[in-house]
C-alpha cells in the first residue's frame, strides 16, 4: 500500500519517538483504519511509570475511533461488509475464538491474547497501538459500526474504558430499581454513572473527592 503512517513510538520510561512506517496492505481479516481520536487509558500511565510491564518499543494506546481505509475481503459488521470511509471502534484483545476461556465468553483471557497497544513495535504487529496516525486491526479483534452523530471522544472510549463498565454491571444484575454507589469518578466511574443510569436504576450515589469530577457526574 502506498501512503506511510506516523506513529508515538514508546522506547522506555517517558521516552518517546515520532516515526513514519509504511502503511501495511491488510492480510486475510485485517482491516487499516486512519485512527481520528485516541483517547488516554490510565494503563498507559502505568507502563510509562514502570508499574506495569510492556513490549518496548511500542505503540501504546488502545481506545480509538476512526475511519476504515482499507480491508480484506470477506469482514462484515452487523451482515453489512466493511468498507472504506466506514467509521469504526474495535475492541482491546485479538482472541483465537477457540480455547476454554474463549468459548466461556471470555476472550480477554484468550490463552493465545494479542492486545491493540500491548505488542512490541519490532513484530509483525507494528501498528498495534492508537497513539499513531493509522492502526492495522487484526482478525479476532471486535469491530463496530459507529453512527455519526455520536462524538469521536465519547465513541473512542468503547474497546476499553466502557467494555470495562459494561461487564461489571452485567454481573450485577438487573438494575431497574436498584440504588447503585460508583466509588471514584475516573473515565470508568463517570462511564458507570451514566451505563446504571440507563439501565434503570433508580438512584446512583458517586463518591470522589475531586469537585470537578463530581460535577461533571451530575450532568
Amino acid at each position: 500500500m502506498i501512503g506511510t503512517a506516523s506513529a508515538l513510538v514508546w522506547r522506555g520510561g517517558s521516552s518517546f519517538e515520532t516515526v513514519e512506517v509504511e502503511l501495511p496492505q491488510p492480510g486475510p481479516g485485517e482491516t487499516l483504519v486512519r485512527l481520528t481520536a485516541a483517547t488516554v487509558c490510565g494503563s498507559d500511565r502505568h507502563t510509562v511509570s514502570g508499574r506495569r510491564p510492556a513490549p518496548c518499543p511500542s505503540v501504546l494506546g488502545h481506545e480509538g475511533i476512526g475511519v476504515v481505509i482499507a480491508s480484506s475481503g470477506g469482514r462484515t459488521v452487523g451482515g453489512a461488509a466493511v468498507v472504506p470511509g466506514m467509521r469504526v471502534v474495535f475492541g482491546v484483545t485479538r482472541s483465537c475464538g477457540e480455547c476454554e476461556p474463549c468459548r466461556r465468553g471470555l476472550t480477554a483471557k484468550c490463552t493465545s491474547v494479542q492486545k491493540a497497544g500491548h505488542e512490541s513495535f519490532d513484530s509483525d504487529w507494528s501498528l498495534s497501538g492508537t497513539y499513531a496516525s493509522h492502526i492495522l486491526l487484526r482478525d479476532g479483534q471486535a469491530l463496530v459500526a459507529v453512527r455519526e452523530s455520536l462524538q469521536d471522544g465519547v465513541a473512542a472510549t468503547a474497546g476499553c474504558a466502557v467494555a470495562t463498565v459494561m461487564a461489571v454491571l452485567e454481573q450485577a444484575g438487573e438494575l431497574t430499581g436498584r440504588r447503585v454507589l460508583v466509588n471514584g469518578l475516573g473515565m470508568l466511574g463517570i462511564v458507570a454513572v451514566a451505563a446504571a443510569l440507563q439501565r434503570g436504576a433508580a438512584e446512583v450515589v458517586a463518591m470522589d473527592p475531586n469537585a470537578d469530577r463530581l460535577s461533571l457526574a451530575r450532568g
